[in-house]
């Protein structure tokens, strides 16, 4: 039981991701988006078998089995990322992966904008990294 609930543990981000996912396969299969509940179990079992990603805050964000678009969710500042994009990359029927910001650290500080005078935080302009295409 201990060496299973350690296993968990280690990969408890990528656990959570997949969970939250099989809440909404039956919807999505209600829906005809067979491709999507595929694609989306795929990737979630490629980074929970995947033991360098052991700990990794790596999330699956949105899963598209039509066009094969996969949104990973991560600190861009997470050393495991980019393995985690060449783990998805090599997974059947993904065609892209982006990376989109989901734990931004916030600042302390605004900065004034001059046209509007509204503040602006880093969170204001956090986007998706470009794409990366399978090889």
């Amino acid at each position: 039981m201990l060496p299973a609930a350690v296993w968990a543990w280690k990969r408890r981000h990528a656990l959570q991701s997949l969970l939250a996912f099989a809440k909404t396969a039956p919807e999505r299969a209600k829906m005809g988006r067979w491709s999507d509940v595929s694609l989306g179990f795929r990737v979630h079992a490629a980074l929970v078998a995947e033991p360098a990603l052991q700990g990794a805050r790596i999330r699956v964000g949105s899963v598209s089995g039509n066009d094969g678009s996969v949104t990973l969710s991560a600190s861009p500042n997470d050393p495991k990322l980019e393995l985690a994009r060449d783990v998805v990359c090599a997974v059947k029927g993904v065609r892209a992966v982006r990376v989109a910001d989901e734990w931004p650290t916030p600042l302390a500080t605004t900065t004034p904008t001059a046209t509007t005078g509204s503040s602006a935080t880093a969170n204001d302009v956090n986007a998706p990294t470009p794409l990366r295409q399978p090889a």
